[in-house]
């Protein structure tokens, strides 16, 4: 049996501060599932869906992360898109067959939330002191220095041969960049010259801006309640800041820019009220985008005759609506061609100092903190 180190996510003592720890000589499970991968991870973004889902619960200790470089250690039977050796990037899983993901937008795979949140780690994949710890978090639980991997997790990059050194960049590829760029390109299907605001620029905001930016709207108007953050925007393609005071406020600025609303919102903070203020927002026959989650039983409420009478659309977005296999090479084309400089917005740490990683993620002092193994 193989032997790893991973940061271990136990139950909260008061249900909202973290209690992860670092943890070594974790078994890992050596006999592989025909379609399952084991990775030598190498990288690993720090997402804010870790920070929602780390408090712990009931079912046990677990291993979360989910934006994870690496290099495949060992394949299943019937694995063939990588070999031993490739370097891959870890996205999230889902099943391959249903109507979503035939259609190439697997974020909306009826297997998701089971596949992707909910223990499905029915093995005993990882145990610690006799203690099995659950796996398996978006099919990868990258939090781990090897993992056992969901196959549709993982895109094999060996063709586009990525230097090493921007390998460990691009684990925010796998979930955050992908859920930013995609909800501007896939679900948004942004047009020239269409207005587009963007709420909340985190690694989620700052990579639906830059899409913003090269699908050639205007004006790509930034939210946020920092100014650093707000400076930043204009360096991304932002034409137009707004600093984040009364919804009313917001409100006549976006029509003041706009003249009738935004053609294009993207929601990237998380909250009922947000989606809310964003279809508010927007322009008759506006698009809203939500990607935000702050909790899983909020409810979104909607004037219905006004909505009715407007034409606008709200579109709910999971993972980009993307194939990550198509789409994260097409954002790695951006990155050489100079248009996506995720560099700008990541901070490495080591991976035992990921409680500085998350205070200084907290804090605001770094937009997407990445961990190296």
């Amino acid at each position: 049996m193989t032997t790893t180190s991973a940061i271990v996510t136990y139950k909260s003592e008061d249900g909202k501060t973290l209690n992860w720890k670092w943890e070594s000589d974790i078994k890992v499970r050596d006999e592989l599932k025909e379609t399952e991968v084991m990775v030598d991870l190498q990288s690993c973004g720090l997402c804010h869906t870790d920070l929602l889902l780390g408090v712990g619960d009931e079912s046990g200790p677990k291993i979360l992360g989910h934006e994870g470089t690496g290099t495949v250690r060992k394949i299943g039977a019937k694995v063939s898109h990588v070999n031993i050796g490739d370097p891959v990037i870890l996205s999230f899983t889902y099943c391959g067959d249903c109507t979503p993901c035939k259609a190439k937008s697997n974020g909306a795979c009826y297997d998701f939330p089971q596949g992707n949140f909910i223990y499905n780690d029915l093995e005993d994949t990882y145990v610690l002191d006799g203690t099995k710890v659950n796996g398996k978090f978006f099919g990868q639980s990258s939090f781990a220095k090897t993992a056992v991997v969901n196959g549709a997790s993982v895109v094999n990059v060996k063709s586009l041969d990525i230097p090493f050194a921007d390998l460990l960049k691009f684990g925010p590829l796998g979930c955050g960049y992908l859920t930013g760029a995609g909800a501007v390109i896939n679900a948004g299907e942004a047009k020239e010259g269409e207005s587009c605001v963007i709420y909340g620029l985190g690694g989620v905001g700052f990579s639906a801006l830059m899409a913003a930016k090269i699908s050639g709207c205007n004006p790509i108007i930034a939210v946020d309640i920092l100014d650093s953050k707000l400076e930043m925007a204009k360096e991304f393609g932002a034409t137009h800041t707004i600093k984040a005071g009364t919804d009313q406020e917001v409100h006549d600025k976006i029509l003041e820019i706009t003249g009738k609303g935004a053609s294009l919102s993207i929601e990237c903070i998380g909250g009922a009220k947000f989606v809310e203020n964003a279809i508010n927002n927007a322009s008759n026959l506006g698009k809203i985008v939500f990607v935000g989650l702050a909790s899983f039983d909020e409810t979104i409420t909607i004037p219905t005759f006004p909505f009715l009478s407007s034409g606008k659309k709200l579109i709910g977005c999971m993972e980009g609506s993307a194939l990550p296999s198509e789409f994260i090479p097409k954002m790695i084309q951006w990155h050489r061609e100079g248009r996506y400089p995720i560099d700008k917005l990541e901070k490495f740490y080591k991976i035992e100092d990921y409680q500085t990683a998350i205070e200084e993620f907290k804090g605001g002092k770094v937009v997407k903190p990445v961990l190296l193994f």
